[in-house]
């Protein structure tokens, strides 16, 4: 009994103080928060630097056949999307213009100095404020991205999309940038850089997965669309790879080995518009 009456007045205590610390600590904060020179100037820095915004620009692929998933790299992928879309571009043009003016931000913020206050009358000691001062400061720094790095994630998965192997890779800004030098490189929608072609060409591929392979498969009836052999079944582009055709349902059609091998990369516009009007 008399330990737990010990006990009781140990913690009553521990709390008393512990309050007692909250409300100074509160009170010197309260203090600094609205007679600090240091966070008046750094608002005023503050409102006449913007930042933009830089959204995060990470890549994840799916792929269910091994063979494509060994075939394809990280690179190619990055390649391709930012042959597609702009997201990446545009991302990284505000980092650029991000770091264009961060230094002069950061020259601006150095040049406050601390224990300056408008209220000469201090509630404790100037080093116990200054501590207080620096640690509000801090986190009142603005903190804008200023280096574009974008990580791609290539997950091989089974026809379920449980994952069984994975590869990665980060790239910088200057790796961006030289991606965008090199697809800027095109003559209408052909791109002239041999690596940035491949690359897409083998992106493309990649999207034929074995379950779209299974869906083409059921819907031409598991037969060849030229011969109607159901032998050596293959999946092809109508409008080939090379010639921009996209891995989308109306532009697959399913072929016998020795059909597809004849066709090559000419283009069936009679199976295109068929499939196109069918679906």
């Amino acid at each position: 009994m008399i330990e737990f009456i010990v006990f009781i007045s140990c913690l009553t205590i521990f709390v008393i103080v512990l309050g007692v610390t909250l409300t100074i600590i509160s009170k010197r904060k309260k203090f600094v928060l609205n007679n600090s020179q240091a966070l008046l100037e750094l608002s005023d820095i503050n409102q006449r630097y913007t930042f933009l915004d830089v959204p995060s620009c990470n890549q994840r692929y799916f792929i269910d056949n091994r063979a494509m998933f060994n075939d394809l790299t990280c690179e190619d992928y990055l390649i391709y999307q930012m042959a597609n879309y702009k997201k990446i571009f545009y991302a990284n043009q505000k980092a650029s213009r991000n770091k264009s003016i961060f230094d002069y931000y950061i020259k601006e913020v150095n040049s406050c100095s601390f224990g300056r206050y408008s209220d000469k009358k201090l509630p404790c000691k100037i080093n116990k404020l200054v501590r207080i001062e620096k640690d509000l400061f801090k986190e009142k720094i603005q903190a804008p991205t200023i280096e574009l790095c974008v990580r791609v994630n290539l997950v091989l998965t089974n026809l379920y999309g449980n994952s069984r192997a994975n590869k990665w890779a980060v790239f910088d800004s200057s790796a961006i940038d030289e991606i965008q030098k090199e697809v800027a490189q095109k003559r209408g929608t052909f791109y002239l850089n041999e690596h940035v072609w491949n690359s897409i060409c083998r992106v493309e591929r990649s999207k034929v997965t074995n379950k779209i392979r299974f869906v083409v498969y059921q819907r031409d009836g598991y037969r060849c669309c030229k011969c109607g052999s159901n032998n050596n079944l293959e999946i092809d582009h109508i409008i080939p790879i090379s010639k921009g055709g996209k891995s989308n349902m109306d532009n697959l059609q399913t072929l016998c080995h020795r059909c597809n091998v004849e066709k090559g990369s000419r283009v069936n516009y009679w199976a295109f518009s068929f499939w196109t009007f069918k679906f």
